[in-house]
């Protein structure tokens, strides 16, 4: 024979290699298309299972077989064409839009990788495996040397592989529109693709259903989601802006309360007397020098706790804002500026009212609906996972992506909320919550 199947790859002439590779496309191509059907009923299950399952087997194969980037061309089509409108419920994307949705998630993208970028992946595993490739047919049996120089080329790769893509990066965000622009660059926050990067395991509350996928992608990247109403109950037009910010309904401070929520129980877990909503000591003569500094006696923040920066006794306490980077009165503003300025306004109202009064800390806890946060907030999400860690005796790395993600989706729930929660009041039914239930029992003969 002209070759042989080894170890999921072919070895052999170079017509067999090919054929063998031919063969594997054209199986990956009908995968494609047998997901497009799973993704049209469960895009978040249908995406996790190509990011997570299926890219890796055609890298191993790219890998281990030389191909011509031409045999990719079918798949990719099928890629683009089909799967991509199901998982997004949109129409084909234009090329730039494609560059973009194919790079990672933490440069904004979406990992959903164009197959013939995989073609260089069969360079680097030639350059990483080429000491080790030299022992065997030396038949040397000694690999100290070799593995230390094997781990070296295996990081040398990683490293251009990066610089890569960070240029890729550069080079397609320059090509976007400015709105577009501003999207990617908030989705390539800490924190901000946690949602995405994750297994969708619906008993962890890691599963989105269609809509909400839909939806969250497009709140990702600032597109116009579909069957939005054009009217809000308040009276104004509807959009997305408008619908983050919307106080009818209740929503914003539900999504407010989310945060505060998950901070509260997590400090519940590491901290010592702590308090949902604590009222601040009221003032009994102390002035304050600035003009902001909050004088209300029933003056009330988000949490407190003892022991997170300090002793056992050291208070500190902490106040939630979550705000809507991409809002119009922020467009202007640079994404760092704003959360330096929602940081120095929570400040300047609390911060020397508790120093002074309560003798304790001050920590504002910002976010954007995106998912990320100021990098005075960031240094507090590192220390509470850090504390969990100890506490739960897992590792640091696996506790902060734990509670990162428990806010990732907490924020996208919240704005998904906003945008297709109901703010009319069930006025019509109220009659029912005024019967009288023991009443139209007994007068009715109904069992008990």
């Amino acid at each position: 024979p002209d070759g042989h199947k080894y170890l999921g790859a072919a070895i052999g002439q170079e017509d067999f290699c090919k054929a063998f590779l031919q063969k594997k496309i054209a199986d990956w191509t009908h995968e494609i298309k047998d997901l497009t059907i799973i993704a049209r009923s469960q895009p978040h299950a249908a995406y996790s299972a190509f990011t997570h399952g299926i890219v890796g087997r055609w890298t191993y194969a790219l890998r281990t077989s030389q191909d011509d980037s031409t045999l990719l061309r079918p798949l990719e089509n099928c890629v683009q064409e089909q799967l991509i409108p199901a998982i997004l419920n949109r129409d084909p994307l234009n090329p730039t839009e494609r560059k973009l949705l194919a790079l990672p998630a933490r440069f904004g993208g979406l990992g959903l990788i164009i197959p013939e970028n995989l073609t260089s992946e069969y360079v680097h595993s030639q350059n990483i495996t080429r000491p080790l490739v030299q022992k065997i047919v030396q038949q040397e049996l000694s690999l100290d040397d070799t593995l230390y120089l094997h781990d070296t080329l295996k990081a040398s790769v990683q490293k251009y592989k990066q610089e890569q893509l960070k240029s890729s990066a550069d080079a397609i965000e320059s090509q976007l529109s400015e709105h577009l622009k501003r999207a990617v660059l908030l989705a390539k926050e800490k924190g901000a693709s946690s949602w995405l990067t994750v297994i969708p395991v619906e008993e962890h509350g890691y599963y989105l259903h269609k809509s909400a996928f839909y939806d969250a992608v497009c709140l990702r990247y600032g597109w116009k989601p579909k069957y939005l109403p054009d009217k809000c109950p308040c009276g104004d037009s509807f959009n997305v802006d408008h619908a983050l910010s919307c106080p009818t309904g209740g929503f914003p401070t539900m999504r407010h309360n989310e945060i505060r929520d998950i901070f509260g129980g997590l400090l519940g877990k590491v901290c010592t007397d702590v308090q949902i909503e604590p009222v601040l000591q009221p003032l009994s003569g102390e002035s304050f020098s600035g003009r902001c500094c909050t004088r209300d006696d029933e003056a009330r923040l988000d949490v407190k706790a003892n022991a997170f920066w300090g002793d056992t006794f050291q208070r500190t306490f902490f106040d939630v804002r979550v705000f809507n980077a991409n809002a119009p009165s922020y467009r202007g503003t640079t994404i760092s500026s704003c959360y330096k300025r929602h940081e120095q306004e929570k400040k300047r109202k609390y911060e020397q009212r508790i120093r002074h009064v309560e003798l304790a800390s001050f920590t504002p806890i910002i976010y954007s609906c995106t998912g990320g946060c100021s990098s005075l907030t960031n240094t507090c999400v590192k220390r509470l996972a850090s504390l969990l860690s100890v506490k739960t005796d897992n590792p640091y790395s696996m506790t902060i992506n734990w509670v990162r993600c428990r806010i990732s989706f907490a924020l996208l729930r919240s704005s998904i909320a906003c945008l297709r929660g109901s703010r009319c009041k069930p006025s019509s039914y109220g009659h029912v919550l005024d019967t009288n239930i023991r009443l139209a029992t007994a007068e009715s003969g109904l069992a008990h």
